[in-house]
């Protein structure tokens, strides 16, 4: 506990003091998973930061795993939703001259039942996509230079709740699960040929496609 309380607390304070940093970010470990632990220090400017949040580069768009300098929320705020993240942590991000990443895990995200990633697919997993297509288009409009790595996050996004629409055990489809479908029916192309998004979300994708995944994910839990 004494070393994640030093790598999400202490260490980030002092990057930001040794490099002048506004915002400091770590790793993580969720379940039997580390993100972002490569061990390396770095320190981005804010577009190159902002482009690395959209594809999970080192860091994402969680609002846990980091230290923010308070000047940023004087004048913002996180909406009153769920997936908050989605429209505020790349704005603050663009707003930081420097964001220093220590990749080592300085907290345990525990994953518990009844939470918004375990809820039966409902409103706020079509809520989710929509808003990161939202961002992307205004983000087009605004930081041409950041649009293609939107257009991935937007994605990313719809592959992820389209995985979870196929593993839902609701018996009537609900309307957000149907247009989250359509929507991955309509972009399948694009996210196969898309060269920011990673292959793992490729390979889901695919197999959701050949109606493989099912039968992927039983061999998977058996031999695990």
């Amino acid at each position: 506990y004494l070393k994640h309380f030093f790598i999400s607390f202490v260490a980030p304070c002092t990057l930001m003091f040794a490099y002048g940093a506004e915002i400091s970010c770590c790793g993580y470990i969720s379940g039997r998973k580390e993100y972002y632990c490569s061990g390396t220090t770095e320190i981005l400017g804010p577009v190159e930061a902002a482009k690395r949040m959209f594809v999970c580069d080192g860091l994402d768009a969680n609002a846990v795993c980091k230290l923010y300098s308070k000047h940023f929320f004087e004048k913002t705020r996180y909406p009153l939703c769920v997936y908050e993240v989605v429209p505020v942590t790349y704005k603050i991000l663009l707003m930081a001259e420097k964001i220093a990443i220590i990749h080592q895990a300085g907290y345990y995200i525990e994953k518990r039942n009844g939470s918004i990633t375990r809820a039966t697919f409902g409103p706020n997993n079509l809520l989710y996509v929509t808003m990161a297509e939202k961002e992307y288009l205004a983000i087009k409009e605004k930081y041409q230079e950041l649009g293609k790595y939107a257009y991935t996050f937007y994605l990313n996004a719809l592959v992820s709740m389209r995985e979870k629409a196929e593993v839902d055990e609701g018996k009537e489809p609900s309307y957000e699960k149907q247009k989250v479908i359509e929507l991955f029916d309509m972009q399948f192309r694009k996210i196969m040929t898309d060269r920011l998004l990673i292959q793992r979300k490729k390979g889901i994708a695919l197999l959701i496609k050949l109606r493989l995944y099912p039968a992927m994910c039983k061999l998977y839990r058996l031999f695990r």
